[in-house]
């Protein structure tokens, strides 16, 4: 149990949680593990999420990612579906990956493709990391901080499928990105 939680998770939303694992078919291993179910139904419980909610993210969520899901995406999900009514045909695109799109558009204005693009982004992130400890904490270990870039690194890599998958096939707000990582197929 979450020993932040005061309130004792009700059994409801064990079973959402279970529910929302059916409907996750295409995830294999990646799908709610069954020792962090009870913590899952916490902030179930939290966002007083319902049956018919997970009926609906469920299915959209296993049609449009490969990738497991986290409580942070729920939430955005739980909330658009509850501002829109339903949720679009493809993936909900985060600020993230948004700014990323923008920077691509802008490197290939600018005539970097390929592996002088990657190399490029590659230094130019590590030099943002890095600079941004150094103004703000200065006695931090470098080691901390190339561990977090790798970790990133390791994170941005696992969230690309999907977002690769869409602008491959010209889908969503990721088609627009199909253009400038395939013009050429130059990697």
């Amino acid at each position: 149990m979450d020993e932040h939680r005061d309130t004792p998770v009700r059994l409801d939303y064990f079973r959402l949680v279970k529910r929302l694992n059916e409907h996750l078919s295409n995830l294999g291993d990646e799908r709610i593990d069954e020792q962090i179910q009870e913590a899952w139904a916490g902030y179930f419980q939290e966002m007083a999420i319902t049956q018919e909610e997970i009926d609906v993210i469920g299915p959209w969520y296993n049609s449009h990612y490969t990738v497991s899901l986290s409580i942070p995406t729920l939430r955005r999900y739980v909330e658009h579906l509850r501002t829109h009514s339903f949720l679009p045909g493809q993936r909900l695109v985060d600020q993230v990956e948004s700014d990323a799109a923008a920077i691509l558009e802008a490197c290939a204005s600018m005539g970097l493709a390929g592996h002088r693009l990657s190399d490029a982004l590659f230094q130019a992130a590590a030099l943002v990391h890095h600079a941004a400890y150094r103004a703000n904490y200065p006695n931090i270990d470098s080691a901390c901080i190339r561990q977090e870039i790798e970790s990133r690194a390791r994170l941005a890599d696992y969230f690309s499928r999907d977002i690769l998958n869409e602008a491959q096939n010209g889908i969503g707000a990721a088609a627009k990105l199909g253009k400038t990582l395939f013009h050429d197929n130059e990697i």
